[in-house]
């Protein structure tokens, strides 16, 4: 069996013993009485925030797309927006899915996909960071740990780019298969020194700017929480609660859980329950936005993956009969 797969396993295993706990202490009775208190007002401002958010993840994989100048339709670009990150909820190989249709329109397009799952990555990873040093300010809370995660921010910040940290990677693992000749290191530096050929890196400036793109959607993510809670009957600072779910996020990523599954959960329901949040309306919040983000963008994904697939059909269909 494969190292990757062994690691698949083992990180669904502690998704699942976390999701077993959290589910252990799920009182239905409780949730039942507290879903039919429900303000349905708010739920519809919830489904709102999460139509928003489907639609502004545009604004930085618009950006990119046009920087690695990959001409295309607005049609075609947002499908294959939509199937990039919506699929990729389930599995990160289903991003390489929707991004194969490059190739119609960028030679070495594999490079290219490369690049765009390191750079949308890598940026809203950042955001993430971003939203939570803004809003630490505007709650006045942990402002000396956001400092230190600032410097870090800005550390980072410094190294990206074509001529950073393309030129960091590339002499660290040199140095690397010098000691070891391992195949895989030799593989990696072919891929990177191609992808400074065809500068498909983008520049400090470029990472800055998708970083901003993304802090529009992510506020509509934290506003589908928000509320939620309200409709839940729970008061709680807008800020609040974009801080403390940036938080979990961030968590849920450096766990490499798939789907931040277990690790998100737990830090977000600890973090409500410690608002003040009773512990059964934090699990049930966390429900409604896991039945937005992982049943309804996977199924909005795949309609789409289908969509590109008929748009494809039809333009060769239209281009054989002229």
């Amino acid at each position: 069996m494969r190292s990757s797969s062994i690691f698949q396993i083992a990180a669904l295993t502690v998704g699942a013993i976390l999701l077993i706990v959290l589910v252990v202490n799920y009182n239905f009775s409780a949730a039942v009485t507290a879903f039919s208190r429900l303000k349905l007002f708010y739920i519809v401002l919830a489904t709102l925030s999460f139509l928003a958010y489907t639609f502004l993840r545009f604004l930085p994989w618009a950006f990119i797309i046009r920087q690695s100048s990959i001409k295309m339709g607005f049609l075609r670009s947002f499908l294959m927006m939509q199937a990039y990150f919506d699929m990729s909820v389930i599995s990160f190989l289903f991003q390489f899915v929707s991004l194969r249709y490059l190739d119609r329109f960028k030679k070495n397009a594999r490079l290219f996909s490369g690049s765009i799952i390191i750079s949308t990555g890598l940026t809203s990873f950042f955001a993430l960071i971003l939203m939570v040093m803004l809003t630490s300010v505007l709650i006045s809370v942990y402002i000396p740990y956001i400092i230190a995660l600032a410097a870090i921010f800005y550390l980072f910040m410094s190294l990206i780019g074509r001529e950073g940290l393309l030129r960091l990677i590339v002499g660290k693992l040199r140095k690397f298969n010098s000691k070891f000749k391992s195949a895989i290191i030799r593989t990696s530096l072919r891929y990177l020194n191609v992808l400074r050929k065809t500068r498909s890196f983008l520049s400090q400036r470029d990472i800055l700017i998708e970083t901003l793109a993304f802090l529009p959607a992510l506020f509509f993510e934290n506003l589908i929480i928000y509320f939620t809670l309200i409709a839940f009957n729970q008061n709680i600072s807008i800020f609040s609660v974009i801080f403390f779910f940036s938080i979990a996020d961030i968590i849920g990523i450096i766990s490499f859980l798939p789907l931040a599954i277990g690790a998100l959960d737990i830090s977000f329901v600890g973090f409500l329950t410690g608002l003040g949040v009773p512990g059964i309306i934090a699990l049930s919040t966390l429900l409604i936005y896991r039945f937005f983000m992982n049943l309804i963008l996977p199924i909005l994904g795949y309609s789409c993956l289908m969509s590109l697939d008929f748009l494809t059909r039809k333009n060769l269909l239209d281009i054989n009969n002229k």
